[in-house]
């Protein structure tokens, strides 16, 4: 009951009972509101990539409107003030847009990208910020070019 009425349906938790999780919520989310995987991994057994564990749980919802929010993105270097970016991956991209809109402050950059150009791009952030020298994972969206 808690995304009934949401504009976005961000989900995020262990990949292991992100199927069961999902089912319980899918009847209060309408067909058209974008949702968000922020779970990293495969599902155990299907080898499918989370986003596609919620075209099957979601079924008959927008299945453009079903994504994946990525990094190089990690919360104590963003909390120091390190440069990092977003990057938020689903077939339309206006609404992709949308939400990149939302995740950008401060330090954080946001990007938008086809589901299959997403993790290219997410590759390409991370290395532009190790060869501008930023340490650890995060790096700077300005390098991108």
């Amino acid at each position: 009951a808690a995304v009934r009425g949401a504009a976005l349906v961000p989900m995020s938790g262990p990949r292991r009972p992100f199927r069961r999780v999902l089912d319980t919520a899918r009847s209060a989310i309408p067909a058209r509101t974008p949702f968000l995987s922020l779970t990293k991994g495969i599902g155990h057994g299907s080898l499918l990539r989370m986003s596609a564990v919620a075209v099957e749980v979601l079924d008959g919802h927008d299945a453009d409107r079903i994504g994946v929010l990525s990094g190089p993105n990690i919360a104590r270097e963003i909390l120091a003030g390190q440069p990092a970016a977003t990057v938020v991956a689903m077939a339309d991209e206006a609404t992709a847009a949308d939400q990149v809109t939302i995740a950008r402050s401060g330090d954080v950059a946001g990007f938008v990208a086809s589901v299959h150009r997403g993790e290219k791009l997410h590759a390409r952030i991370v290395e532009a910020g190790r060869t501008a020298g930023f340490p650890g994972s995060s790096a700077c969206a300005r390098y991108v070019g």
